[in-house]
Formats: structure tokens, sequence, C-alpha cells
């Protein structure tokens, strides 16, 4: 979600990260030990002060073609032609070293620009850009975040394993029940040909179609997708299972009341809660920091259970609701998953999976989404008829 051009110019703009860049190195260089061996300094500032030696250098440069057409125009009591004149192709300088540094910097794949990958202003420019590095060999620097970027949810993980059965819990900030992190990770899915989705009750729909409906469909707790892996039909497939539960409360639940804190009593009966905690309704909790200040007028901001992510100091009673929430919705869906007996409906089995053909036509196809010469095909056909 945060991949947008809006989120990343404002994370820019307040200096957000939301990962960092880590060393990405096989081998050290002779001059990084050199320098820890003598100075006896800590191998990540020898590392940092050696990298981007060369980078600051010129960051240095630029600034200083910057401050000295400035002195040449307080050297002068009066602004004549003459010292714009003189002021002029040193500014110009600088803006050409800039500009080639920034458009070099896109060559880094190539050893001798690829110094410049290690300037921080330079890095800030390729993030807002949404620029990607790609080469035979990997940069020196890797950035590292929590998935934000593309994937929130984790499934493009389990996916690449190709495991039958993944439980999603969707706590993303949706009150409106969109599901655009859904939506998102399903379109990266397609992209990197990992399998298709589609809906075990009704495989005939569109996939959108079924998130449609459940974004609709406010007392549905759980939503059960079918997976395909796999994308050509020569490929090796196999069926997935994804149930997702999404943070939301259910009309029928709103009127419940606020209950005690969880205690390890409680976790281990497993036994539900009737007792009343506060005078007041679950859907009326906000707040942050402590417990009292949702009984002393300080119970402002975005009500239970759509907690924004900006919010990082809930209250103990906010995280008992949604704990208990959690337990309420997510029940239907563990049974479901942790049964024995096959989750894939019965029309499931007879469906005849791609590429079952014989060998021969799998061959075909393979070579036919190949770059096998077309004489070559033309000689697999006339055998195969």
């Amino acid at each position: 979600m945060l991949d947008r051009i809006r989120y990343r110019f404002w994370l820019e703009v307040l200096n957000v990260c939301m990962g960092d860049f880590i060393p990405f190195r096989r081998r050290e260089r002779p001059l990084v030990k050199a320098i820890r061996r003598r100075v006896k300094a800590a191998p990540l500032w020898a590392t940092q002060f050696v990298y981007r030696l060369p980078s600051t250098v010129l960051g240095l440069l630029f600034y200083a073609l910057l401050l000295a057409s400035e002195l040449s125009i307080h050297r002068d009591e009066r602004m004549t032609v003459s010292t714009c004149a003189r002021q002029r192709p040193l500014i110009y300088l600088a803006l050409a070293l800039f500009v080639t540094s920034f458009i070099l910097s896109f060559y880094g794949f190539l050893p001798c620009f690829k110094f410049l990958l290690h300037s921080p202003g330079i890095r800030q420019l390729h993030q807002l850009t949404r620029y990607y590095h790609r080469a035979t060999r990997p940069p020196n620097l890797i950035y590292v975040t929590d998935g934000g970027v593309q994937d929130c949810t984790g499934i493009l993980q389990l996916m690449r394993r190709r495991r039958e059965r993944i439980v999603l819990v969707l706590g993303a900030e949706d009150p409106t029940s969109e599901l655009l992190v859904l939506r998102s990770t399903l379109e990266q899915a397609a992209a990197e040909r990992l399998g298709s989705f589609y809906d075990p009750t009704d495989p005939r729909r569109d996939i959108r179609a079924t998130l449609d409906d459940f974004g609709r469909d406010e007392e549905a707790t759980e939503l059960h997708l079918g997976i395909q892996y796999g994308w050509w039909a020569c490929d090796q497939h196999s069926t997935g299972h994804v149930f997702i539960i999404k943070n939301r409360l259910p009309p029928s639940m709103e009127d419940r009341p606020v209950r005690p804190l969880l205690m390890k009593e409680d976790i281990l009966s497993g036994k539900a809660c009737s007792e009343e905690f506060w005078d007041m309704k679950q859907t009326q909790l906000a707040s942050c920091c402590c417990d009292c200040c949702h009984t002393s007028g300080l119970n402002f901001g975005s009500r239970f259970p759509h907690v924004p992510n900006a919010n990082q100091c809930m209250t103990p009673q906010m995280f008992n609701s949604l704990c208990r929430l959690g337990y309420d919705l997510s029940g239907p869906a563990v049974q479901a998953i942790a049964k024995q007996s096959p989750i894939a409906d019965i029309w499931e089995d007879h469906v005849t999976e791609p590429g079952a053909g014989s060998p021969l036509q799998s061959e075909i196809f393979r070579m036919s989404h190949s770059s096998t010469p077309v004489s070559a095909r033309r000689k697999l056909w006339r055998c195969n008829s």
C-alpha cells in the first residue's frame, strides 16, 4: 500500500522511515579492514566512512560552488551585470554536477557508479521516484522494511511455499471494508504468477465480486477463498485454501458492554465472559495511554474496533476488547481449517488439472511459451499429428 506515490511523498517530506538500508556484501574492502585496525573504529562506522566518502566529496563540492557564487555577490557593494555574469557559471556548474550525479546514479549497476548509491540524498530521491535496482549483481545496500511497501498480509510468502491451509487475520485500518490491502495482495500474486484465487462456492464469479459481497455483508465474520497454485498449463498445480478474518464488528455484537481485563485463567479456560466491567459499550472506547482516559473526558478519537495505525499506545481496555473480539470472530475459521477432512468442495474433485494431457502435449505447450525455434515446434506438431 505504501508503494503509492502520494504515500512516498509524505514519507520523504515528514522524514518517516518504514525500514533502513543494511550492507549486503560478500567480502569487505581491504581499506575498511585497515581503518578498523588502525583507528579501532566500529565496523559500521568504518564501512559507512569508506563507502560514503566519494559521494560526500561530490556533495561538498556542490555546496562549495553555491557558496562561492554567493560570496561573489557580497564582494561587490553594488549589484551589476558583471556580478551576475561571474555568479552564473558557478551556479550552472553546481546544477550540472547535481543533475549528472543524479542521472548516473541510475547506472549504479556499473562498478564505477556504484558509490553514488551510498549517498543518502540520492537514495531518498530513488525512493521518492519508486526506482528499483535491477542488476546481475546485488547492490551494496539493500532496503529492508516490514513489508508494508507491497504486501502487508504475508500471503505471498506462504504462496511461494504452496501452503495448503492459510489463516489470515486482516487487521489493516479499513472501517469501510474496502479490503484494499487484500486486493493489492491478490494483484501482486497475479503479477508474480504465483497462482489464481477463486470462490469455492461458485468459481464462475469474479473474485472481486466475492470481495464486494463480503464487504457489504456486515454480519460475515470470515471469507473463504481457494488458491490454484501454478500459472502456466505446463506447471505443477496444487490447491490451497485461505480463511480471512477481518477486524470488524458485526451489528449483532455492537451492544456488548465493556468486559473485565483478560486474565491468565480466562485464556486457559476459554470460557466466554458476560460480566460487565463499566457502564459503557465497547463501541464507545477510544483514546490512548491509560484506561482512565475513557471515563475522564479524554475519550476521543477513532472508536472501537477501528484503531488507527498511528495509535501505538492503545489502552489496556482497548487491547482487551480487541482480543475478545478476535476470539469471537476467529472461531468458525479456526474450526474449518483445523478439521481433518478435506476443505475442498465436492466439485473440485472432478476438475481436470491444466496440462494434465499427454506428456507430448505438455511439451508442445512448454515450447510454445518459450524461445524454442519455430522449426522445432512445427516438427513436434507433425510428430504429434
